[in-house]
Parts: C-alpha cells; structure tokens; sequence
C-alpha cells in the first residue's frame, strides 16, 4: 500500500558505490520505502556528496562506510545540517572486530556521528558494541539487501542458462562453467598512489598496505596461472573471469587471448553468473557466501599465507586447495558429481 501525504515527503540520499554490485539491492531498499513509507530515495554515486547533500536536502544520508576521512567528514557535514546518518555497508564480511569498527568511523573518531548502523550480521554488531563505541539502539542487524535476490521471487529475474551464457561469447556455452570471482582490487594501480591514499586516507600504516598490495600480487599470479594451466589442460571446460568491481580489467584482458575457453564477465551483477556456474574458484572472497546460498561448490585456492585475518567459520564453508593438482581434482571431482560435504 503506497503511503499518501499532504506533507512534502521524507527523502533519503543513498549511496551506491559500485553499479554492477550495490544498485539492484539499494534500489529494491528504495522501492520499499515508497511503497510502503511513501520515502522518497534519491540514489547517487559517491561523488560530490558535500554539493548534493545541500541539492536535495535530504532527511537522511545511507552511507557505505565511514573508513575514510572525506567520508566521516561527509557524515559530520550531514549531521550539522540536521540529517541523520545511516551507514548501509555493501562490501564483504568483516574479518574481525577491529575491522568492523573501522566501518563505522572509529580510526576519524566519527562513530558518534552513526544514527543507524545496518549490519550483515550479529558478529558485525557486536563489534561495534563492544567497548562502548556504540549503544544497542543504533546498531541493528539485517543482512544484506542484494542477498535478496537469491530467494523467490527475485531469484526468477536471473535469465535462462542459454540466454546467460550465449551473452558471454562461450563457443561451447553447454559445457561446464567454472566462475573465477577474483578479489585484488589494487595491485594493478598506481603503487604510490594507493600507498598514500591508504596511509593519508584511512588510517593504514605503511607495512599494512604494503603487506596487502603485496598478498594482491601474489594472489593474481597464483590463481592466473592456476586458471590458465587449467583450461589449456581441459578444453572442455568454460572458464568465466569476473572481475572485482574495483578492479581494472586490464591485467585479465591478455588471458582470454590465450585460450578460447576463457572469457571476461563484465560489468553485471555477480548473481547470474554464480546462478549459471558449476564451481566457484576464488580465496576469501564475499562471492563464497552468496554461492552457499545457491549451494554451489566453492573453491578456496590458498596457494601462500593469507595477507590479512581470516575468521575459521569463513574459512569453514569452502573446499580448502593448496596447490594445482589439490585444485584440478576437487573441480573435476565436483563436476563429476560430488555433494559438497557436510562439514562445509
């Protein structure tokens, strides 16, 4: 039932950081709203906030995070304008509490600027409410709103597996589908630049964001050549890369020149390709929670130590490799039919 009033409706300015991952959801948020508050939303990328918070005058700002500087300053601009700040979060589980706290503001000291944090989960709240940085009644727990459409009836959007893959440029499009989702989002830009924009920006120090750029290289060289070396060898399997939405696909583009059984997913929602695979390949990456909602077969190819904490019960859903041979056979093995075990 739509909400009708003679009042100016209340209008939300929502953040969507990342198209092809972030606007399905928000705008299933946003529809919601004015159906059933009769809220106006009004979605934006996250440029020019500051201008656009005095454009639309918005009753409220949904925010992503608030891990960088710009953006607690954002959240302290909108709260001294009267608005409040709800910070929606879009990216992957949170590896620990330090990381959670980080989310909403605690390296710039703007967690009190928070009215609402909408968390993925209870791990996720009960960070923020341990040591007091938040009380009980502005942190809630609600998943995330693109894991919607996993479930009816918004599973029923995701087109045919022929229409999917046709799309894809697949020469033999009813082979089998193994889904690479990688997850190096930095490596492939300017070092400095990233350097200086982690240091200055967010708070990491410098042997933080080294490690990590550094676990990035590794990481694209590792799983790669892990692809590569496997579709040469089996030329009856579809490889389909589909890159980090913010990562450049520059470095992949060579790849698909290699072997014609290798293509680039674009710039689309990760859900029909997760629907369509067989197998995901890919290491610590939110992409594995949404393929155990669809019980497909994760790979977790840990080929060298991982560059930042991983929680046990992340770890736990997926099918362990730790090297090429471990990987090759546990994807034949699940393409042959194996049930995912219990245990995961």
């Amino acid at each position: 039932m739509t909400v009708d009033s003679a009042e100016s409706p209340r209008k939300i300015l929502m953040i969507v950081p990342y198209k092809a991952r972030d606007l399905e959801g928000h705008a299933l948020v946003a529809h919601h709203l004015q159906r059933r508050h009769g809220v106006e939303t009004v979605p934006t990328n996250g440029y020019g906030i500051e201008r656009k918070l005095l454009l639309h005058r918005p009753d409220a700002l949904v925010m992503d995070h608030l891990c960088w500087n710009f953006k607690a300053e954002q959240a302290r601009l909108a709260r001294s304008l009267g608005m409040k700040v709800v910070v929606l979060p879009t990216e992957g589980l949170v590896q620990d509490y330090e990381g959670a706290r980080v989310v909403v503001g605690s390296k710039h000291h703007a967690a009190d600027t928070v009215d609402l944090f909408l968390s993925w989960g209870a791990y996720q709240r009960q960070a923020v409410l341990h040591e007091g940085l938040m009380d009980e009644t502005r942190a809630d727990v609600v998943g995330c709103s693109r894991f919607d459409f996993y479930r009816e009836p918004y599973i029923r959007l995701i087109p045919s597996r022929g229409e999917f893959l046709g799309k894809l440029g697949l020469k033999n499009p009813d082979a089998p589908m193994i889904l690479w989702c990688t997850n190096t989002p930095y490596f492939a830009r300017d070092r400095k630049k990233i350097i200086t924009r982690y240091t200055q920006r967010a708070g990491y120090s410098l042997e933080q964001i080294t490690a990590l750029l550094d676990g990035e290289q590794r990481q694209f060289h590792e799983h790669s050549n892990l692809v590569m070396d496997l579709a040469r060898r089996h030329p009856d399997w579809n490889f389909v890369i589909k890159v980090h939405p913010a990562e450049w696909i520059n470095p992949y583009v060579p790849l698909t020149r290699q072997a014609s059984n290798v293509v680039l997913g674009y710039d689309a929602p990760i859900r029909g390709f997760l629907h369509h695979c067989d197998v995901l390949l890919q290491r610590n990456c939110t992409t594995s929670t949404e393929a155990w909602m669809l019980d497909k077969p994760v790979i977790d190819a840990e080929f060298s130590p991982s560059y930042y904490p991983v929680r046990a019960e992340f770890r736990a859903g997926s099918h362990l490799v730790r090297s090429f041979d471990e990987a090759e056979q546990a994807i034949a093995a699940y393409l042959a039919g194996m049930a995912i075990p219990a245990d995961q």
